[in-house]
């Protein structure tokens, strides 16, 4: 007899077999896995067009250097000089992530906190502040 013939051998056979061709499949998913997760671990992507925001609050020369983000830390010498940012949040479109950003408020602007504005983001990780484009809250 055979190995062929035996019932339990042709089963077993067919049962490596079956895991062998699952194995690229496995693959596939594992791979497609790393990519999505990886997709989390990089920076909000940042809009290329005005979105909404909320002034959190303002951060002018009072501020002390050890409390400020990046991009406001390398612009301690422009705090000192009296100019004033704002520290803002907005809503990414069509999700519920919120980012925060920073923004020099430009000469004969007032801002207050909880005040609605537009802006253009700007990631501070890459020591950018974002552009205030509408202070009017419409």
């Amino acid at each position: 007899m055979q190995s062929s013939d035996i019932p339990g051998e042709t089963m077993r056979s067919f049962g490596s077999a079956m895991r062998s061709h699952r194995r690229p499949a496995l693959a596939g998913l594992v791979l497609v896995a790393i990519a999505a997760l990886a997709g989390c671990a990089t920076d909000a992507p940042v809009a290329h067009y005005p979105v909404h925001g909320t002034v959190v609050r303002i951060i002018d020369a009072g501020s002390r250097p050890a409390q400020l983000a990046p991009c406001l830390a390398s612009r301690v010498g422009q705090m000192e000089e009296g100019r004033r940012f704002a520290v803002i949040r907005y809503r990414h479109w069509a999700s519920h992530f919120t980012s925060t950003v920073y923004a020099e408020i430009p000469d004969g602007v007032t801002l207050h906190a909880q005040q609605d504005l537009e802006i253009e983001p700007a990631r501070c990780s890459r020591d950018q502040l974002a552009v205030i484009v509408d202070n009017t809250g419409e």
